[in-house]
Parts: structure tokens; C-alpha cells; sequence
């Protein structure tokens, strides 16, 4: 059995370090323990993996270079930069185990004065703003009359992400078929490229990001191939598997039509899109829509206004 040694560092304190070692059977919660305790967290502090935190770390493929975005707590100053720094065989010890600490956590990450003041700046519990959206966009026999408006089609928004001057790559051959039935432009008509998933007035607003070994590319549904946007590995940082497939939405795209309702087609237009794909797939596949908006947005290279992460599949 393999030791995992982990590398955590605080992104805004990189003078505060620790080094960890895990071994393969055990999990990403027993890592978050010992984290607690080696940077004296407080134990009923919010965590967030952007992997399933039961799996046993053996059955994900990381590798020996590969970040894991995590966060304790809640705001900027609670994220931590995790690489696996070595992978060896596990030793006659007890594990988890702490191998290095380097600097002193920070008084206003471990005082309840910070704790108190995260909470009450950055997390959602503000659910009255989610009802008052679903309120306020839900449809009723009187709102689908009332709500009718013709549309701005000199201002219609591209289906079509484009990247000019990155040249298209072949999508490689265990995933080509399931792109391009998942998620390509099956048939034209009357002007409009159809693809292979319904989409509210065929606006199309999910865009699909393809994580390999090889770097991270975006999928052209037209072109049927990939366009390179990062040379590195970033599968680890989108909660790793030999492949990561990474769905935003362009908000544009269905607010021309919809307006403030579009936000709810965006999941649901990744919603058919990820059927799809779960049926195409031959690999062992996980959906994740519990992440850091911010961090996978971050390596996706989105803005989270204009476009943001919607999920991710993961294949093994």
C-alpha cells in the first residue's frame, strides 16, 4: 500500500505550510483531520473536497505533482494550496501523520472572531434570496402570457464559443463518440445547427471543457474537435479521473430569450447534456455539482458572471 505525502499551504499565509502523509486506503476526511489538527482548526469548521470525501485516495488515480483544490471554512483567506508532493510505499506507522509543520496558522483563522465573521460574510445562508428567485421567475398561467416580449434579433447571442488563432486538435479516439453524440451538432435546419440534447429554444447555452493528462481543452460542437487552452494537468484541481469533463453555462445565451428564467435553463440544458454523456460513457463515472465555484471557474479560465461551472464528470 502507497503513502500519499501532501503538501498544504495557505494561499494567503504561503509562510504557513504543513506536510502530511495519508495512506492509499485511507480517505480525503482523514486528510481533512489531520489538517484540522496540524493547522488548529476549529472542529466543526466547514470543508470542501472537489472530490467525494469517502473514496479511499488509491481509487483516483492522483499523481505525484497534482493539486487538490480544498477549503476550510469559508472567504479568501481559509483556501489552501494542496499538491501531492510524493507518493511512496507506506511505512510500519501510524497514518494520517504530520511530517513537517512550517510557520504558525494565523490568529484570525484559528480566533472565533474570524470564525464568526467568515460565517456571516460568506456563507449562503441566505435562502431568502434563492426563494425570492424561484418566486419571482416560476411560471403561472397568467406569467407565460404577461411575460411575452418580442425578441432583439439583431442582439442574438452566438451559439458557438470561439477561440480564434488556437488551432483545433482531434478529439482523442475514447472520447470522440461520446462528444460527439453527448454533445455535438447532430443536423441543420432553417439556419440552426441542432445538437444531441434538448435545449430550452435551442439556445444552447453549455459549454463543455475536456481535462486530460495532456492539458485542458474546450470542445468545439461544430468542429468536433478540441481547442488547447492549458499545457498542464489540471484534473487533480477538478477532482481527478483519467478524464474530467467540466460544463459551464453562458448566461446570454438563454437570458436573450428568457431573461432572469434563463438561469434555471442552464441547469437544466446541462442536465440533458449529462444524460447523455453518463449513457455514451464507457468508464466509471461520477457527477460532482457540490465544488468552490470560485476555483473551478479559476482553472476553467471563466469569469463566473458571464460564464460559470455547472458541473463536472468524472471517468475513471
Amino acid at each position: 500500500m502507497d503513502a500519499y505525502v501532501f503538501e498544504a499551504e495557505l494561499v494567503e499565509y504561503p509562510e504557513v505550510s504543513r506536510r502530511l502523509a495519508v495512506r492509499g486506503d485511507q480517505t480525503l476526511e482523514d486528510l481533512h483531520e489531520e489538517l484540522r489538527r496540524a493547522f488548529e482548526w476549529w472542529e466543526d469548521d466547514e470543508y470542501s473536497f472537489q472530490l467525494a470525501t469517502d473514496v479511499q485516495l488509491h481509487r483516483v488515480e492522483l499523481k505525484a505533482g497534482q493539486e487538490l483544490a480544498y477549503v476550510i471554512g469559508t472567504g479568501d483567506e481559509w483556501r489552501v494550496r494542496l499538491r501531492i508532493d510524493d507518493i511512496r510505499p507506506a511505512r510500519n506507522e501510524t497514518y494520517p501523520v504530520i511530517l513537517e509543520s512550517r510557520g504558525k496558522a494565523p490568529r484570525s483563522i484559528r480566533s472565533p472572531t474570524r470564525r464568526s465573521s467568515a460565517r456571516a460574510t460568506s456563507r449562503n445562508w441566505d435562502t431568502d434570496t434563492a426563494r425570492r428567485y424561484h418566486e419571482g421567475t416560476k411560471h403561472s398561467y397568467e406569467s407565460v402570457r404577461r411575460r411575452a416580449r418580442p425578441l432583439d434579433w439583431a442582439n442574438q447571442p452566438s451559439p458557438y464559443k470561439e477561440s480564434p488563432g488556437v488551432e483545433l486538435e482531434p478529439i482523442p479516439p475514447e472520447l470522440e463518440r461520446m462528444l460527439r453524440l453527448g454533445a455535438g451538432v447532430v443536423r441543420q435546419r432553417r439556419g440552426y445547427d441542432f445538437r444531441t440534447y434538448s435545449s430550452a429554444g435551442a439556445l444552447y447555452p453549455i459549454e463543455v471543457y475536456v481535462a486530460t493528462a495532456d492539458g485542458l481543452f474546450h470542445f468545439h460542437p461544430r468542429d468536433l474537435g478540441l481547442r488547447r487552452l492549458r499545457d498542464e494537468d489540471v484534473r487533480g484541481a477538478l477532482g481527478g479521473g483519467e478524464v474530467v469533463l467540466a460544463l459551464t453555462g453562458i448566461l446570454w445565451r438563454t437570458a436573450w430569450k428568457y431573461g432572469a428564467r434563463g438561469y434555471r435553463h442552464l441547469f437544466w440544458d446541462a442536465g440533458t447534456m449529462l444524460a447523455n454523456l453518463l449513457e455514451l460513457t464507457d468508464h466509471e463515472a461520477r457527477v460532482i455539482t457540490g465544488f468552490v465555484d470560485d476555483v473551478v471557474n479559476d482553472v476553467l479560465g471563466v469569469d463566473g458572471i458571464d460564464e460559470t461551472a455547472l458541473a463536472l464528470l468524472q471517468l475513471r
